[in-house]
Parts: C-alpha cells; structure tokens; sequence
C-alpha cells in the first residue's frame, strides 16, 4: 500500500501555516505600531529636553541686581505670548556689568514657535515649532525675591496645527518648571 498525503491532511497543514503566518503578521504590525508612537513621543520630548535645558543654562548664568533685575517676562499684549529677557556678561571671564547682552526668548503660540536671540540685533533661532496654543494656559513668571523663573503649562505637540492624538501626534505638557539664577542680588 502506497503511504501519500490525503487532502484532509493538506488541507489541515495549510490551515496551521495560514494560522500561524496571520499571528506573525499581526505581531509584527503591533510591534512596528509600538514603535512609531514610541518614536513620536520621543521626537516631542527630545525637542522639549533642548528647550529647558537651553533656557536653564541661559536663567543659570544670568547676571542681575535690584535696578536692573536678571530676568524680565513681558506678556506682549497677549496671555499666549511671552517674552523671557535675560542679561548676561557679554564675555563669560570678564565681569564686566557694562558690558551685558541680552538674550530673548519669544513664546508665540499664533506661529507654534518658540524663538531665541543674543543680544537686540542679532538673528532669531527657532528652538521649536511645535508650541501649542492652549489659551490662558502658558504662564511664564519670574520671581525677583528668590531669583527664580517659572515656566508652567508648556505644551509641545509632535504637529501643532492637528488636535493630539496619544499614538500619531502626541502632546507633551510641563508643569511648573523652575529655572534658578546664580548671580541674581536678591537685595
């Protein structure tokens, strides 16, 4: 008697190859998923990371006194516009309080875009693109008492003109970041 492969048997076997190729498929479209609003997240958070470490550097190395206080916040006509003001030694080895720069950082939520300037003529560089209007929610203070700058309720969006979506275009919001300065005169 011959021993060969009924179609029963073949049947079956292309069943469990099929069973087991749409569990591999749908693994791999999982993990592939995980990974894009992984990467997402990330873009946002490493461009919220630059910005705060680039404002806590600059508030750090501050330079200000009673008359003329290191940090200034000016809310430009507008609750979701601020600007951060910040005076510094124009030469980091020569304590020279004649020879101050001043640095600039803009909040403009109608243009997404949170900008940076040394000194009054100097150009504009974007740190970011992706600020997100959220009225009345953005506070930007600085306390002259303790020489410390308040950031609350910043809020970065992977595409700010599109609403939030948790996987494709996550937001990432602040709260309460403190930026102290180390030559502020607290007198």
């Amino acid at each position: 008697m011959r021993k060969s492969l009924t179609l029963i048997e073949l049947i079956i076997a292309i069943v469990l190859v099929g069973v087991f190729v749409l569990t591999a498929f749908g693994l791999l479209t999982a993990a592939t998923g995980f990974y894009t609003s992984s990467d997402t997240r990330t873009v946002v958070l490493n461009d919220l990371n630059y910005l705060l470490s680039h404002i806590d550097k600059n508030v750090f190395l501050s330079i200000g006194w009673v008359g003329n206080p290191a940090v200034v916040v000016d809310a430009t006509g507008s609750p979701d516009q601020y600007q951060i003001t910040i005076n510094q030694f124009n030469d980091p080895d020569v304590a020279d309080y004649n020879a101050l720069v001043t640095l600039t950082y803009d909040f403009n939520t109608a243009t997404n875009q949170i900008r940076f300037r040394r000194g009054a003529g100097g150009a504009w560089q974007i740190l970011s693109r992706r600020l997100v209007q959220n009225p009345g929610q953005l506070d930007i203070d600085f306390d002259a008492d303790t020489g410390v700058l308040i950031i609350d309720n910043l809020s970065l969006r992977l595409d700010p003109s599109s609403g939030e979506d948790s996987r494709q275009n996550p937001e990432i919001i602040t709260r309460y970041q403190k930026f102290s300065s180390w030559m502020h005169s607290l007198n």
